[in-house]
């Protein structure tokens, strides 16, 4: 009893003499990247429905678009949209999790000539020379005069993602620090889509056309706990069920579910402040 009573009067102690001590600081962060990516991209089924036209072709390969290195495009502040690249911001909330949000720019593009397997009907009203009945025959998918499906400007990825960030070694004072980083979240994909339906080409406009989920690892290099290098392995699947494969205005739509994966290579800056948390 007396080993009670001595233990709660040193409790109540502690209490009082925390109150007087000045709250710590705790150190918050934000983070943003730019960088580069190459994607590849498993085979889909791509349906095109409109007007005229109902039909669904399988088992299409794709691959990226990956600007040719030249520094007035990759160095230069105007073009630095061209290149596939990665853009993101995040927000240091606790425990090494990050709230983040950002913009994947891949590009996809089917395989020209590819022979593929085509089920559905093509009305003569719309395309005299492709009409018919389609009933899983074999048809050259070149991307001239027949299909071509084209992500160009491009597969955009819209992603909120949750990271949480594992410090594996760091030197004093952070002068050199490698972290391990995993993050998942949903995908928003803002298409912008160059497409060649049945001979008739369509330059779109961009849109938001479904919904994916993405999950990723990569390994961070931090350099005066300030400018980092990360790279990245993504893998993700999205569902785009509202492509518009001919122009604005047209009720015509494509959909195909789309599984992907990069890898990027990113530089970074950290920003960290103090604050004061409440007791």
């Amino acid at each position: 009893m007396k080993f009670l009573i001595l233990a709660l009067g040193m409790l109540l102690s502690f209490e009082a003499q925390s109150q007087e001590i000045e709250p710590p600081k705790r150190e918050k962060s934000f983070f943003f990247y730019w960088g580069y990516n190459r994607g590849v991209y498993a085979s889909s089924d791509i349906k095109y429905k409109g007007p005229g036209y109902e039909f669904m072709v399988y088992d299409v390969t794709a691959h990226d678009m990956p600007e040719p290195f030249d520094p007035k495009v990759y160095f230069n502040l105007t073009k630095l949209t061209i290149p596939q690249f990665n853009i993101r911001a995040g927000y240091h909330w606790k425990n090494n999790i990050y709230f983040t949000f950002g913009w994947d720019h891949m590009k996809y593009q089917s395989t020209n000539g590819q022979t593929v397997i085509m089920n559905g009907h093509v009305d003569s009203t719309y395309s005299k020379k492709y009409a018919g009945l389609y009933d899983n025959r074999e048809v050259q998918m070149t991307h001239r005069d027949f299909l071509k499906m084209e992500h160009s400007d491009g597969f955009n990825l819209i992603k909120v993602n949750i990271e949480k960030h594992y410090e594996l070694l760091a030197t004093k004072k952070k002068r050199l620090a490698l972290t391990a980083v995993v993050a998942t979240g949903p995908i928003f994909p803002f298409t912008w889509t160059n497409a060649t339906l049945l001979g008739k080409h369509n330059d779109d406009r961009p849109r938001f056309s479904g919904l994916g989920i993405s999950a990723t690892a990569g390994a961070k290099v931090t350099f005066f706990d300030r400018v980092f290098f990360q790279f990245n392995l993504d893998a993700g699947y999205v569902n785009a069920w509202a492509i518009t494969p001919r122009p604005k205005g047209a009720p015509d739509r494509a959909s195909q579910k789309i599984k992907y994966f990069q890898k990027m290579g990113v530089v970074g800056f950290t920003f960290n402040f103090k604050r004061r948390t409440k007791m």
